[in-house]
């Protein structure tokens, strides 16, 4: 069946009647298969998989929904033709409205909020130290930069510290690899973590500019908090930004992403965010 036909319940591959039990274990087993896989994530199967999720899991959002599928099949093809006829006439006008921004103001038009939140679903997770007791200690966030690699804050590590990283669905034995020689981070390696980096390129950003912050849960969900730039600054060289999302409720670590998606400053767990050295 193509993708785009797909029921939610056929996204996360459980029957019309799952308990909710079961579309959390559901989404879960998705999210993780997603983590394991070596290719980056298509973009648009991540967002699929989070809105099927956010629909099935909230009851009324979910009534609605298989009302909509038990409404009689040419009313639903009309409506499908309806709406296929309106996102397309929508891509039209905002294809050309993203045209004239580009360039009128030399960037691309936003990448859609929901495919960044996805990918750093995947990309962020915690990180924890071990002591020779067993006992773990929380670091922060850290962030896939690329097969294997992760980004951490550079509080609270030494050469020899045994880290584990935490994932939504999963957790994974780190190592520093590197310390910070001016990039404004260290380097972690985590075997198995697969290969769905942030992208860390891109311009710097300048005052107005939209960002969001990326945070993590107690559950291990992540969260994207939006704001813009305040203000850019310097201190003993290193760039830094002041933003205006509730930047000091981050941990050390966070990413911080700009409109397209790419990460262009990491979180320091004293409510600033350092510019990342190219």
């Amino acid at each position: 069946m193509p993708q785009d036909r797909q029921t939610l319940y056929e996204i996360l591959g459980v029957a019309r009647n799952a308990k909710l039990t079961d579309i959390g274990r559901a989404y879960g087993r998705v999210r993780a298969e997603m983590q394991q896989e070596t290719a980056a994530p298509d973009p648009r199967r991540l967002v699929r998989v989070q809105n099927a999720y956010e629909v099935l899991s909230d009851e009324a959002r979910r009534e609605a929904y298989d009302q909509s599928l038990r409404a009689p099949l040419a009313r639903g093809a009309n409506r499908r033709r309806t709406i296929a006829a309106s996102i397309a006439a929508a891509a039209v006008v905002l294809a050309a409205i993203g045209w004239f921004a580009w360039r009128r103001e030399g960037k691309p038009p936003e990448r859609p909020v929901q495919e960044i939140a996805a990918a750093a679903a995947l990309a962020v997770g915690r990180v924890q130290s071990i002591d020779m007791a067993g006992h773990a200690t929380a670091l922060g966030l850290v962030f896939a930069v690329n097969e294997g690699t992760l980004a951490a804050s550079c509080r609270g590590l030494t050469p020899s510290s045994e880290l584990v990283v935490q994932f939504a669905q999963r957790s994974v034995h780190a190592r520093v690899a590197a310390s910070d020689d001016g990039r404004g981070y260290c380097v972690l390696e985590a075997p198995g973590t697969g290969s769905w980096p942030l992208s860390t390129g891109g311009p710097t950003s300048r005052a107005g500019d939209k960002v969001y912050a990326a945070t993590v849960s107690a559950t291990g969900d992540v969260a994207l908090l939006e704001g813009t730039v305040r203000r850019v600054a310097k201190d003993a060289g290193a760039t830094l930004l002041e933003i205006s999302a509730p930047a000091a409720s981050q941990a050390a670590g966070g990413p911080l992403l700009d409109s397209q998606g790419r990460v262009v400053a990491i979180a320091e767990g004293n409510g600033r965010h350092r510019v990342l050295s190219r």
